[in-house]
């Protein structure tokens, strides 16, 4: 009996074989697409990248499903995937979720071993095209670089073509795509540069198609999410986001947008961007297909090249106060984006240039996010940072004309940038929460993160924290990068507890459950009074207290927790 037992194993793994090769050659691959694991809480939304994906995928004759973390239950899915109904599972991957990411990969292709299942995973986005070769160590089997829509496509293609078997041979045909060949060196087929046409395509044509579930995700917010934003400062569900240009084209030291494009084609892009007719016409499609009534514009830059004549932004707030006045776009509509603060400084003259704050607010603009990072001067022309032509005097003349015209500004902080002397910090939080008591809104990063694709990440004359990460499969190690260490002792010292004691100090103040949408703001205020507190300036640890406590109060008066 146990001969027997054999042979019928057997027999059924040759039949399995002789299905599954047939499959291959006749019917298109399933593919499923999975968010990387965010937990992004305030910023619930759905995954644009994935959906343009999907869309372009559906178009061309394929099935393609999405599998998003923050919303879906990944247990819905494990029956597909043992089974080997998807052929391709891609995984949008982070850099500051790695460890979770891997893990995430380890457990779905330790389930497909389980079941036989022959699946290919892959890798895509902008963290998996700058750190390809961590990617490809712990097991991907291949990356797509860049715009990868029609690498995807052609990816599917192949395998629907030539099958499993004589795949990887045929990969040289596809662009933006990275793998192991099978002498095991690295193959590298960069994107063929990106075109004003393709950008358009991707990022417009296709927008106006796409069915995306925002329904979804907004019921979400209003079910689960109970803490609302302080008083003045409005908060939306029924928002939107949109990406109108292809890449970041800023220098700052410490962020990786700038070289996305650059490494998957290996050649400069100059910046692509929608034309104010093309961004009108996506804001009133989302207005009338999903009742969106708010929108954030995503570009790391939204102003980018706008100090000239009529640029985009000014020929964009006309069309929308034109909208409004003719109940084209509702008047109750509102706009965010981020910026930077020589985006509202004329370089001739370097006049605030307060008529396009006005024109802004005017059409809706309500809060503007901008990469200050540091009000220290020496910190601004500091490599890490590298925000060259802009003073800490120039920030603040920006902010006080924003706060005029009635526009919010979010400041954005880094507490950990290696440069820094304790006294410099400290004399940064303490013009941060003057401005913070005059209206503005504030989001803090603790520590100066090392990211793959960022100039400062191959410096040698920085020092980084590392964690070790093995493949329970392979046993191989994978390295991710963590945080740039401060040259000075006391800020060394600060850093490496900064994490930990800062939520101790937001679980002080700030009592939340697990779905509840804490502000920036509140969970900034915290960094900074831990902070003072652990270099022991008693004044400063009082005022960060005081509005503290007020911020905490708008909200229990709003009706929040």
């Amino acid at each position: 009996m146990p001969g027997c037992h054999s042979e019928l194993k057997k027999s059924k793994n040759i039949l399995r074989e002789i299905i599954m090769e047939y499959s291959l050659t006749q019917a298109k691959p399933n593919i499923l697409l999975v968010t990387s694991v965010s937990g992004s809480g305030f910023n619930l939304a759905p995954p644009l990248g994935l959906y343009r994906l999907k869309q372009y995928l559906n178009e061309r004759g394929y099935n393609c499903d999405i599998l998003d973390l923050d919303v879906d239950d990944k247990n819905d899915y494990l029956a597909a995937i043992s089974s080997g109904y998807y052929k391709l599972i891609g995984l949008s991957v982070s850099h500051f979720k790695m460890e979770e990411d891997l893990n995430l990969l380890w457990s779905l292709k330790k389930l497909c071993l389980a079941n036989n299942a022959d699946v290919y995973f892959f890798a895509g986005g902008q963290e998996a095209t700058l750190n390809y070769e961590e990617w490809l160590k712990a097991g991907f089997e291949f990356i797509l670089t860049g715009y990868a829509e029609d690498s995807l496509f052609q990816v599917c293609e192949t395998i629907y073509n030539y099958g499993e078997k004589s795949m990887k041979a045929k990969f040289t045909d596809v662009k933006g795509i990275i793998y192991y060949d099978a002498a095991g060196k690295v193959i590298n087929n960069f994107q063929d540069k990106l075109t004003a046409e393709i950008f358009r395509k991707y990022s417009y044509t296709q927008e106006l198609k796409m069915d995306i579930p925002y329904e979804k995700y907004w019921s979400i917010m209003r079910q689960n999410y109970k803490v609302d934003k302080t008083s003045d400062r409005k908060f939306v569900i029924e928002n939107v986001r949109l990406y109108t240009t292809s890449h970041c084209p800023r220098a700052c030291g410490f962020c990786s947008s700038q070289n996305f494009l650059r490494v998957s084609q290996n050649e400069k892009c100059s910046i692509i961007m929608l034309s104010a007719e093309e961004i009108f016409n996506l804001l009133v499609f989302n207005i009338n297909k999903y009742g969106a009534r708010s929108f954030l514009f995503s570009d790391d830059d939204f102003l980018v090249g706008n100090v000239i004549g009529i640029s985009r932004i000014e020929k964009l707030c006309e069309m929308i106060i034109e909208a409004k006045e003719k109940n084209v776009i509702p008047g109750e509509v509102m706009f965010n984006c981020q910026a930077r603060i020589a985006d509202f400084i004329s370089n001739k003259n370097r006049i605030i240039r307060s008529d396009l704050i006005k024109l802004m607010k005017k059409a809706g603009f309500n809060s503007i996010g901008l990469g200050v990072e540091t009000f220290s001067d020496r910190l601004l022309r500091s490599s890490s940072i590298n925000k060259v032509g802009i003073s800490a005097n120039d920030c603040m003349r920006v902010l006080d004309e924003l706060l005029v015209h009635k526009v919010t500004p979010q400041i954005n902080i880094i507490t950990g940038i290696p440069e820094y002397k304790p006294h410099e910090l400290l004399a940064t939080i303490k013009t941060a929460i003057k401005y913070i008591g005059l209206g503005c809104d504030i989001a803090v990063t603790p520590k100066m993160f090392s990211i793959p694709g960022a100039p400062i990440h191959y410096r040698d004359d920085y020092s980084t924290v590392k964690k070790y990460i093995i493949d329970p499969l392979t046993q191989r190690e994978v390295v991710r990068v963590d945080y740039i260490v401060p040259f000075d002792e006391g800020m060394q010292r600060l850093i490496e507890v900064i994490d930990v004691e800062s939520k101790k100090t937001l679980n002080k103040y700030f009592a939340s459950q697990e779905n509840d949408l804490i502000p920036k703001l509140i969970i900034g205020l915290s960094i900074f009074l831990t902070i003072a507190e652990f270099f022991k300036d008693e004044n400063l640890s009082e005022s960060i207290k005081q509005l503290l406590n007020a911020e905490i109060g708008k909200i229990k008066q709003n009706g929040g927790k």
